[in-house]
C-alpha cells in the first residue's frame, strides 16, 4: 500500500505541471553576471523557451479534449486572445518595432514576452488538478527558501556575485529590493496557506515555515515597502475568507478590521494618517509622476497607446514640469510603475481594457472557486488566490518584472484551470474526447509543433545572450585598453581589435538594444573610431527620432570633435522631446551665443528662467548670457 502510494506520489511529482512550474522556478532564480543587463534578457530567454516547451502539452491537451466542453477554458482562451491581439495592434502602431517585441532597456517587457507569459498560464491552466497542485505548492516553496536564502546572503554581505548595485543590498537575483521583497511576499504567502492543508507532509510544514521565517527576514532587511504591504494585504484576504467560511461572526470581525487596516495602509503610504512614518518612502511620492505621465500618454494616444514598452520614449515629453525641478533634468523613466497604466498608455484603450478585464474575471472566478470548494480543496484555492492578491498589490506600485509576473500568470492559469476542473466535477461533464486521434498523433504531433517553435525561440534566445555578452565584453575591453600606458603596443592593438570584434557583432545585429549600440559608439570614440562612432549615433537618431539618447549622443560627440551645428540641430530636436530639460536650454545658449545669434540665446535664456528661475541652471546663464 505504501509503495502504491510513493509511486501515485512519484507519478504527480512528475507531471507536466510539476515540469512548468520548474520552470517558471528556473526564469526567476536564472541570472548571467556576463551579460549586460545581467536579470531580465537572460530571464526573457528563458521565458521563450520554457513557453515554446509548454505548447507541447497544450497541443496534447487539444488534441483528446474539447475547447467547447469547459466554458472556463473557453473564456480563458478568449480573454487571453483579446489581450494578445489588442498587444499585436500596439505592436504595429509603435516607432520601434524590436523595442516593441523584446522590450526596453533592462526591462524586456515586450510583446514576445506577454505572449510566453500567456501561454505559460495557459497550460498551467490545462495541466492543474487539485492533486497535482499540491507539485505547485512545493516548489514555489522549495524556490523560496532558495530565493530568500541568496537574500540572506547579501545581507550578510558575503554574496558571491561583486554587483554593480546602487540599492540596498537585497536585490536576489532580480536585481531590485522591491521586486525581491514583492517576490518573497508570493512566497510567503504560498507556504503560510499549506500550513492549513492537512494531506501536507510535517516535513513541508516545516519547511515552509523556514520559507516564511527567511522570506519576511528578507522583506523587513529590503526596507522595501511593497513587499511588506503585498504581504499584509495577502495574508489578511487569506485570514477573512478562511474564517468567513468557518466561523461568519468571527469573520466579519476580522474582515472589518483587515478592511480598516488597508485603509490605514494605502494612507500611510500616501503620508497620511497614523502609519506614515512607518509606511511612506519618498520613491511612493515619485510614482505620482510616473502615473500622471502614463494619464497624459492614454489622452493623447487613447487607442494605440505610445507604443509597446515605449513608455520611456514619450516620458520626457509628457512629464509634469515639477518633476525635473525636484529630481533633476537628467532622471527619466521606462516605467509608469504601475500594471494597469502602463497597459493603458503603452498599448491604448484595448490593451487596457483586456488586461483589466482578464485581472478582473480572474478575481470573481477565484472567489467563486473558493466558495464552491470545501475542506483541503477550499484552503489550496485561497492560497493561490491569495498569492495571485500578493502580486496584483505589488503590480499598482511596481513594474512588471519577468521574474516576479511569471507567477502572477501562473497563479491566474491556476485559478482558472481549478475553476475549470470544478466546473466539469459541478456538472457531471465528462471530457470530451476526440475518437479521431491515434496514440502516435498525441506524440508525434505535439513534438513537431512545439519543436518549430522552440528552435525559433532558441535562435532568439541565444541571440539575444550573444548581444548582452558582447556588450558586457566590449566595455571590459575598453576599460582594459584605457589602462594601456603604451597604446600602440602589441597588446594595445589586440585589444583594439577585440573591441571591433565585440563591437560589430552588436552594431551590425538589427535586434540590438538602441542604447546598447549608443554605449558602444561612446567606446569607439574613445578609442579613437571617432568617424564610425559618429555614423553609429546619427543613423540611430535617424532610424527613431524619439530616441534622446541618441539624440544626446550626437549633440555630445558634435561638441567633441567642434561642430557647432550639428550640435543645435539634435538640440533643437531634443527641446521637442524634452521641453522642461533646463541643462538643453543652458547648452543651446551658450551655442547661439557663440555663433553670434543673440535673438535665440536670449529666449533660450528666457525658457529657461520662465519654469526653472531657482536652479544653477539658471543662475550660470545669466552670468554667461551676461558676459
Amino acid at each position: 500500500m505504501r509503495k502504491e502510494k510513493n509511486a501515485k506520489s512519484k507519478l504527480e511529482f512528475l507531471s507536466p505541471l510539476a515540469y512548468l512550474v520548474i520552470g517558471v522556478s528556473f526564469i526567476t532564480l536564472f541570472f548571467n553576471t556576463k551579460s549586460a543587463d545581467p536579470f531580465n534578457t537572460p530571464k526573457l530567454s528563458a521565458l521563450l523557451i520554457t513557453a515554446a516547451l509548454s505548447i507541447n502539452y497544450l497541443v496534447k491537451y487539444w488534441q483528446v479534449n474539447s475547447v467547447k466542453k469547459i466554458k472556463l477554458d473557453l473564456f480563458f482562451l478568449l480573454l487571453l486572445s483579446f489581450f494578445l491581439l489588442s498587444g499585436m495592434i500596439s505592436v504595429i502602431f509603435s516607432e520601434s518595432l524590436s523595442v516593441a517585441l523584446i522590450g526596453d532597456t533592462q526591462r524586456r517587457n515586450g510583446f514576445l514576452s506577454y505572449l510566453a507569459l500567456s501561454l505559460v498560464a495557459l497550460a498551467v491552466s490545462k495541466t492543474i488538478s487539485f492533486n497535482t497542485s499540491k507539485n505547485l505548492f512545493k516548489i514555489s516553496i522549495l524556490t523560496g527558501l532558495v530565493f530568500s536564502i541568496y537574500g540572506i546572503i547579501q545581507i550578510s554581505g558575503k554574496d558571491f556575485v561583486s554587483w554593480n548595485n546602487p540599492y540596498n543590498a537585497v536585490i536576489a537575483t532580480v536585481g531590485n529590493p522591491n521586486f525581491a521583497s514583492a517576490l518573497m511576499a508570493i512566497f510567503s504567502v504560498l507556504a503560510f496557506s499549506i500550513l492549513f492543508v492537512k494531506n501536507f507532509s510535517n516535513t513541508f510544514k516545516v519547511l515552509a515555515i523556514v520559507c516564511i521565517a527567511m522570506s519576511v527576514t528578507g522583506i523587513v532587511s529590503s526596507d522595501s515597502r511593497q513587499g511588506l504591504v503585498s504581504l499584509a494585504f495577502a495574508i489578511a484576504f487569506f485570514s477573512s475568507i478562511y474564517l468567513y467560511s468557518s466561523r461568519r461572526k468571527l469573520g466579519w470581525v476580522v474582515i472589518s478590521l483587515s478592511a480598516l487596516s488597508s485603509v490605514l495602509a494605502i494612507a500611510g503610504m500616501l503620508q497620511k494618517g497614523p502609519l506614515a512614518a512607518l509606511l511612506y518612502k519618498p520613491s511612493v511620492s515619485v510614482r505620482g509622476f510616473y502615473w500622471d505621465a502614463a494619464i497624459e500618454m492614454f489622452k493623447n494616444y487613447p487607442l494605440t497607446g505610445v507604443g509597446f514598452d515605449h513608455y520611456g520614449y514619450f516620458f520626457k515629453e509628457l512629464r509634469s514640469v515639477e518633476y525635473p525641478l525636484r529630481y533633476g533634468f537628467d532622471l527619466t523613466s521606462t516605467n509608469a510603475h504601475n500594471t494597469f497604466l502602463q497597459m493603458f498608455s503603452t498599448g491604448g484603450i484595448l490593451l487596457g481594457l483586456s488586461y483589466l478585464i482578464l485581472v478582473i474575471s480572474t478575481l470573481i472566478i477565484g472567489l467563486k472557486l473558493v466558495k464552491d470548494s470545501d475542506s483541503n480543496q477550499r484552503i489550496i484555492s485561497l492560497g493561490l488566490l491569495s498569492a495571485w492578491i500578493a502580486f496584483q498589490a505589488q503590480s499598482i506600485i511596481s513594474i512588471d518584472n519577468i521574474g516576479i509576473s511569471v507567477w502572477g500568470w501562473l497563479l491566474t492559469g491556476a485559478i482558472f484551470g481549478l475553476a475549470g476542473k470544478k466546473e466539469l466535477q459541478k456538472n457531471l461533464i465528462e471530457p470530451s474526447k476526440s475518437s479521431n486521434v491515434s496514440k502516435n498523433q498525441i506524440t508525434v504531433l505535439p513534438f513537431l509543433i512545439s519543436t518549430v517553435v522552440l528552435i525559433p525561440a532558441l535562435i532568439l534566445s541565444v541571440v539575444l545572450m550573444r548581444i548582452e555578452s558582447n556588450t558586457f565584453m566590449s566595455r571590459n575591453v575598453l576599460d582594459n585598453y584605457a589602462g594601456q600606458v603604451d597604446k600602440n603596443s602589441a597588446f594595445s592593438q589586440q585589444l583594439l581589435r577585440l573591441l571591433n570584434q565585440h563591437s560589430n557583432y552588436v552594431l551590425e545585429n538589427r535586434i540590438a538594444d538602441s542604447n546598447y549600440k549608443i554605449q558602444i559608439a561612446y567606446d569607439l570614440f574613445n578609442s579613437g573610431e571617432q568617424k564610425e562612432s559618429i555614423r553609429v549615433v546619427n543613423e540611430l537618431a535617424k532610424d527613431n527620432p524619439r530616441n534622446l539618447y541618441a539624440l544626446d549622443a550626437v549633440a555630445l560627440l558634435s561638441r567633441e570633435i567642434n561642430d557647432p551645428k550639428a550640435e543645435i540641430q539634435a538640440r533643437k530636436s531634443l527641446e521637442k522631446l524634452d521641453p522642461w530639460n533646463g541643462k538643453n536650454y543652458l547648452q543651446l545658449m551658450i551655442l547661439y551665443k557663440a555663433s553670434g545669434d543673440v535673438t535665440n540665446a536670449q529666449a533660450m535664456l528666457n525658457k529657461i528662467l520662465s519654469f526653472a528661475p531657482d536652479t544653477n541652471e539658471a543662475k550660470f546663464a545669466i552670468e554667461e548670457f551676461s558676459k
